[in-house]
């Protein structure tokens, strides 16, 4: 399993500790002005890549996306600081989680790859912790969230799937879209979970969270206006952190007959 993390402005990002045993399949993508920096910072011998030309994110996604075209590989963001694994229930009945050694991540990841396979995905995404408990099943099939995501570069390759460089906050919603309406299986691994430091409010380098909700619903809109999916996105509000997430009803983006299914 191939590992990808954008990075920008974080020589030091918080990934580097949870890919710090798999330094081979580690790639760091970095933009052209940056190079020499991480490349000299970069004790842990992982790969620096350059991409091309000084874009936004959308654009790194889209060279991550090209350069890994026929492997299985995880984006990851690179404020993302450890992976948990689900370890027996609470007295309330919630799924309990452990923080995994740096020694047991790639053991983490060669079972989500085998997740995979097993019920034919091409995108699983895992939860950050705080949401992680809410869902009592392992796979839940059709849900869908951010930040650590793996995926299969050979599928995507295969239907010619690509990042709309018009859409810039939500390419990755897009994507998603694209990639439900191709045909090809998404789904969401409660079996782990990731922690950040964003959850932490820690903004430095990086994107900014965007807080301004008029601004995230005309993106939003962007995005499903150009499927015809309008009536299928709602943007909600996180009481605690004052933070926009989206709300999709994905069921209605493909016709396959699996979408009804919870794998527990």
């Amino acid at each position: 399993m191939k590992i990808a993390i954008p990075s920008k402005g974080r020589i030091d990002f918080p990934a580097k500790k949870l890919c710090e045993s798999m330094p081979q399949d580690t790639y760091v993508f970095v933009n052209p002005s940056e190079y020499a920096l991480y490349l000299k910072n970069n004790p842990n011998n992982f790969n620096i890549v350059s991409v091309t030309e000084e874009k936004n994110l959308t654009y790194v996604m889209e060279f991550i996306n090209i350069f890994f075209s026929n492997d299985n590989f995880v984006l990851i963001d690179d404020d993302v600081s450890g992976l948990s694994v689900r370890d027996g229930l609470t007295k309330g009945g919630y799924p309990k989680l452990r923080s995994l050694k740096s020694d047991e991540i790639k053991q983490a990841f060669d079972d989500i790859e085998k997740c995979m396979k097993d019920y034919g995905l091409s995108l699983l995404c895992l939860r950050e912790v705080q949401s992680n408990w809410y869902s009592k099943s392992i796979l839940e099939l059709a849900n869908v969230g951010y930040r650590v995501v793996f995926f299969d570069g050979k599928a995507i390759k295969d239907k010619n799937l690509q990042y709309d460089k018009n859409i810039h906050l939500n390419s990755d919603v897009e994507f998603y879209i694209q990639m439900a309406k191709a045909g090809l299986r998404i789904g969401t691994y409660f079996k782990y979970a990731f922690s950040s430091v964003s959850e932490k409010f820690d903004t430095s380098g990086g994107c900014s969270e965007v807080k301004n909700k008029a601004y995230t619903l005309n993106d939003c809109n962007k995005v499903f206006q150009k499927h015809n999916m309008d009536k299928n996105i709602k943007i909600k509000l996180h009481p605690k952190f004052n933070r926009h997430g989206i709300v999709c009803n994905w069921k209605k983006l493909s016709p396959l007959d699996y979408w009804s299914k919870i794998c527990v």
